[in-house]
């Protein structure tokens, strides 16, 4: 599987497309021993990652939320980032309104408005990949 997942990487960096694999096995066969491999391969390459543990009681998206911000924070920083970071802002700013979920300083945090259009149905099937596309996008400078 890390062999699978560092191909993938390595596509996903030049733009080409690549097969996305699920880990899944009982309980203390290496699962999370494999994503740590994956996350350090990721970090290798410039990727910026995050390990998101689910919890059985909250709902994903109270989880993804904080880490997807943290992200586009970090990316701020980097020269040429800063038009992609805000249009990565206002899309999860959209996300977060459009699933009607409160989460702590998230709009304290955005002042910009959503983008409409783009990861805001309230569907998250369908919101979810475009919010990870538009803070995944590529910096035109």
């Amino acid at each position: 599987m890390v062999r699978v997942a560092d191909i993938a990487l390595t596509r996903a960096k030049v733009g080409r497309s690549a097969k996305s694999f699920v880990a899944v096995g009982l309980r203390g066969v290496g699962k999370t021993v494999v994503l740590n491999k994956v996350q350090d391969i990721a970090e290798s390459k410039g990727y910026q990652s995050s390990f998101i543990e689910a919890e059985e009681d909250t709902p994903l998206v109270r989880l993804l939320i904080p880490q997807m911000k943290r992200i586009l924070f970090k990316l701020d920083r980097l020269e040429g980032a800063q038009d992609v970071v805000r249009r990565g802002l206002r899309v999860l700013k959209g996300f977060v309104f459009s699933i009607k979920l409160q989460y702590g300083d998230l709009e304290a945090g955005l002042d910009l408005d959503g983008e409409a259009g783009t990861a805001d149905s309230g569907d998250l099937a369908s919101d979810l990949p475009q919010l990870f596309v538009a803070i995944g996008s590529r910096s035109s400078a």
